[in-house]
Protein backbone atom coordinates (compact mmCIF):
# COMPACT_ATOMS: atom_id res chain seq x y z
CA UNK A 1 0.00 0.00 0.00
CA UNK A 2 1.39 3.42 -0.98
CA UNK A 3 1.96 6.12 1.60
CA UNK A 4 -0.44 9.06 1.22
CA UNK A 5 1.50 12.26 0.66
CA UNK A 6 0.41 15.55 2.18
CA UNK A 7 -0.38 18.53 -0.06
CA UNK A 8 2.85 20.14 1.18
CA UNK A 9 4.90 17.09 0.17
CA UNK A 10 3.26 17.03 -3.25
CA UNK A 11 3.94 20.75 -3.65
CA UNK A 12 7.60 20.27 -2.69
CA UNK A 13 8.02 17.37 -5.13
CA UNK A 14 6.61 19.39 -8.03
CA UNK A 15 8.58 22.51 -7.08
CA UNK A 16 11.79 20.47 -7.01
CA UNK A 17 11.33 19.77 -10.73
CA UNK A 18 10.91 23.43 -11.72
CA UNK A 19 13.60 25.65 -13.18
CA UNK A 20 13.61 29.06 -14.91
CA UNK A 21 12.36 27.69 -18.22
CA UNK A 22 8.63 27.24 -18.76
CA UNK A 23 7.66 23.58 -18.47
CA UNK A 24 4.37 21.82 -19.10
CA UNK A 25 2.58 21.01 -15.85
CA UNK A 26 2.11 17.43 -17.08
CA UNK A 27 5.90 17.14 -17.48
CA UNK A 28 6.49 18.47 -13.96
CA UNK A 29 4.05 15.95 -12.49
CA UNK A 30 5.48 13.11 -14.52
CA UNK A 31 8.98 13.86 -13.29
CA UNK A 32 7.93 14.53 -9.70
CA UNK A 33 6.11 11.18 -9.56
CA UNK A 34 7.75 8.93 -12.18
CA UNK A 35 5.95 5.77 -11.08
CA UNK A 36 2.25 5.97 -11.84
CA UNK A 37 1.51 3.73 -8.85
CA UNK A 38 3.04 6.39 -6.59
CA UNK A 39 1.23 9.35 -8.17
CA UNK A 40 -1.10 11.12 -5.73
CA UNK A 41 -4.78 11.66 -6.47
CA UNK A 42 -5.49 14.25 -9.17
CA UNK A 43 -7.41 16.42 -6.67
CA UNK A 44 -4.41 16.48 -4.32
CA UNK A 45 -2.09 17.40 -7.19
CA UNK A 46 -4.44 20.19 -8.26
CA UNK A 47 -4.49 21.53 -4.69
CA UNK A 48 -0.68 21.53 -4.62
CA UNK A 49 -0.54 23.26 -8.01
CA UNK A 50 -2.88 26.00 -6.81
CA UNK A 51 -0.67 26.51 -3.74
CA UNK A 52 2.37 26.76 -6.01
CA UNK A 53 0.64 29.27 -8.27
CA UNK A 54 0.34 31.83 -5.47
CA UNK A 55 3.99 31.59 -4.42
CA UNK A 56 6.17 34.57 -5.24
CA UNK A 57 8.89 32.31 -6.66
CA UNK A 58 6.60 30.56 -9.18
CA UNK A 59 5.01 31.84 -12.38
CA UNK A 60 2.08 30.00 -13.96
CA UNK A 61 0.70 30.18 -17.50
CA UNK A 62 -2.82 29.00 -18.36
CA UNK A 63 -5.24 26.91 -16.33
CA UNK A 64 -2.77 24.86 -14.30
CA UNK A 65 -5.39 22.24 -13.47
CA UNK A 66 -5.42 21.45 -17.20
CA UNK A 67 -1.99 19.83 -17.00
CA UNK A 68 -1.27 19.27 -20.69
CA UNK A 69 -2.10 22.82 -21.73
CA UNK A 70 -0.49 24.89 -18.98
CA UNK A 71 3.03 25.72 -17.90
CA UNK A 72 4.89 26.78 -14.77
CA UNK A 73 8.39 27.96 -14.00
CA UNK A 74 10.54 28.91 -11.05
CA UNK A 75 11.48 32.60 -10.74
CA UNK A 76 13.61 34.53 -8.30
CA UNK A 77 11.71 35.35 -5.15
CA UNK A 78 10.22 38.84 -5.25
CA UNK A 79 10.39 39.13 -1.47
Amino acid sequence: MAIKLTIEEIEAAIFSQMHPDRLKVAWLIGHAFPKIAEQPDDADIDSALLRLKIRSDVEAFGDITNWRYSEMRRVESKI
